[in-house]
């Protein structure tokens, strides 16, 4: 019987936190998780999970102090999860998984943008899954969500270039 090797990527925002789940490299589901009691549930989900990698953005706020107090505390806990679970941890800066995502692509600039962006392409990338309703704002895909499965898909390219004899 082969083993099966779960991934969970993550992309952690003050808002909401997407996740991502892969089995063997394939994707499997999505989640998010919002504002109310985020940390505990992150923390708890994580722990259910029992994942073999987690991957998640690294957080680079420039703009408020405040704000990347929080994101730094949910890395923090995602990497205590990793810890306790023995798991591989990997943070992912948002310029590289970006550059693995987008090919020859040129990139947007503005933050705006950049979502629009990553909400079209893991819109395309999921194409014919069934995913649950919450995963949903306005008809889209919340972009945390997306982010998060672009997170997961990047890390993988990335995974297999270095694994190439």
């Amino acid at each position: 019987m082969k083993n099966k090797v779960k991934m969970i990527s993550l992309d952690v925002s003050s808002v909401s936190t997407g996740i991502s789940v892969w089995i063997n490299g394939d994707f499997s589901r999505v989640t998010v998780l919002k504002e109310c009691k985020m940390t505990q549930e992150l923390y708890h989900f994580l722990l259910k999970e029992k994942a073999d990698i987690i991957v998640v953005e690294k957080p680079i706020c420039l703009r408020n102090a405040k704000t990347q107090c929080v994101l730094d505390r949910l890395v923090g806990i995602v990497e205590l999860v990793a810890l306790e679970t023995n798991a591989d941890f990997v943070e992912l800066r948002p310029s590289v998984w970006r550059k693995y995502i987008r090919g020859d692509e040129k990139l947007p600039r503005k933050r705006q943008e950049l979502k629009a962006w990553a909400i079209l392409k893991a819109t395309d990338l999921l194409k014919g899954k069934k995913l649950p309703k919450k995963v949903y704002s306005d008809g889209a895909l919340i972009d945390d969500v997306a982010e998060a499965v672009l997170i997961g898909k990047a890390y993988l390219i990335m995974f297999d270039s270095l694994c190439v004899i």
